[in-house]
């Protein structure tokens, strides 16, 4: 009768020890694998959620500007500003059937305009005004620009209105430029075309 060699004990001891070792480093090794991939899609899921949050943040950091600026705005908004003739006379000079060149603001904010001038522009060239009036000069009417009457800069009060007026006949080719202090102290600036902006750092 034939036998099977088995082999000794120890050499079936260190084999399934062996086996066993195996195993469990395979089994260590998958563990980790999802671990790994796990906390791959943790930190995917966690980059995903900040890039969300701090594009909510932008969003919400833009409509806070935005905000910010029209409130910056709001008093600014209230100069009425226009420019046409004068069909009136200076003391020193008989009304023109054209008209001289004038600014009106009207202050519509409850609060004063501070440091406001104005230019008339020709050719590239600015030119400061002769006389600020009080209110809006009537036709026919002499203003009068000796000494004690209101230069520039000057004040509009809120609900007041000035006018400015240039020794120059007025023509459709001429350009003006406005600039004014808020309130809060910001400098503004309104341009020919009522394009209302923070005035440059570069005065006249």
């Amino acid at each position: 009768m034939s036998s099977v060699q088995w082999g000794d004990v120890p050499t079936w001891i260190t084999a399934v020890a062996t086996l066993a070792a195996a195993g469990g480093a395979f089994f260590a090794a998958v563990t980790a694998f999802r671990q790994l991939r796990e906390q791959r899609s943790e930190i995917a899921r966690q980059g995903a959620e900040q890039a969300r949050l701090a594009l909510l943040q932008n969003k919400q950091l833009e409509q806070l500007n935005q905000q910010a600026s029209a409130l910056r705005r709001t008093q600014a908004e209230q100069a009425c500003v226009s420019f046409g003739p004068v069909f009136t006379s200076f003391n020193t000079m008989e009304p023109s059937p054209g008209g001289f060149a004038a600014v009106t603001v009207d202050n519509q904010s409850g609060r004063p305009f501070r440091n406001v001038r104005s230019r008339l522009v020709i050719d590239g060239a600015h030119y400061p005004s002769n006389l600020v009036y009080p209110g809006t000069a009537s036709p026919n009417e002499t203003v009068d620009t000796a000494p004690g009457r209101e230069y520039e800069p000057f004040l509009v009060r809120g609900g007041d209105t000035r006018q400015i007026i240039w020794s120059k006949l007025y023509n459709r080719g001429q350009r003006f430029l406005l600039r004014f202090q808020d309130d809060a102290g910001i400098e503004w600036q309104v341009d020919h075309d009522l394009h209302l902006a923070e005035a440059p750092d570069a005065d006249w």
